[in-house]
């Protein structure tokens, strides 16, 4: 859609161009005397149509600046999707694990192996503590993706420090746009 705004404004910019080559040379050369004066009624026609072509610029470039707003925005909600599928796939994740994590313990509570049940435990809560991270900003949405990321960031072998010392006060509608950030 913005492409043929582009395309409009280049060739109405060019009539207008055109226009007022043949209009002010003329008028300067006519001033000059080389030339005879052009009929007043061409150069009411001619600054007659340049006028209204200056008013379908101006509409013009509001659309153009309209769609570029557009075009941002429809950015910022790819963005945000994409930041929504990644934290659904972390959550399925970790959701995947704990079943995994309570299947062995379910299976070593049955068969009563109760020295492995407590090793496997030990090692389990050790892990746990280890990758807990308590995130409180005062925005759950912020919390829930700032664990995220620094979780990730653990997975992957890299030292994170965490520190937050105001909490974020938001208005609900704004929410959206501060997790984009």
């Amino acid at each position: 859609m913005s492409k043929n705004y582009y395309r409009a404004a280049i060739i109405l910019y060019a009539i207008q161009l055109f226009l007022l080559a043949m209009l002010v040379p003329s008028n300067l050369i006519t001033i000059a005397g080389f030339f005879p004066p052009t009929p007043v009624l061409v150069q009411k026609f001619f600054s007659l149509v340049i006028l209204v072509l200056c008013f379908a610029s101006i509409f013009l470039i509001r659309q153009m600046y309209i769609s570029g707003l557009r075009t941002q925005r429809h950015k910022l909600e790819l963005q945000k999707i994409e930041n929504l599928e990644e934290q659904n796939d972390i959550f399925r994740q970790h959701r995947h694990d704990l079943y995994n994590h309570l299947t062995v313990i379910s299976g070593l509570a049955q068969l009563g192996k109760l020295d492995s049940l407590k090793e496997y435990l030990d090692s389990y809560l050790h892990d746990v503590n280890k990758s807990i991270i308590t995130v409180k900003t005062g925005v759950k949405e912020l919390d829930v993706l700032l664990y995220a990321k620094i979780s990730q960031a653990r997975s992957l072998g890299l030292e994170v420090e965490y520190r937050w010392e105001e909490m974020v006060q938001c208005n609900p509608r704004q929410v959206v746009s501060l997790i984009t950030i």
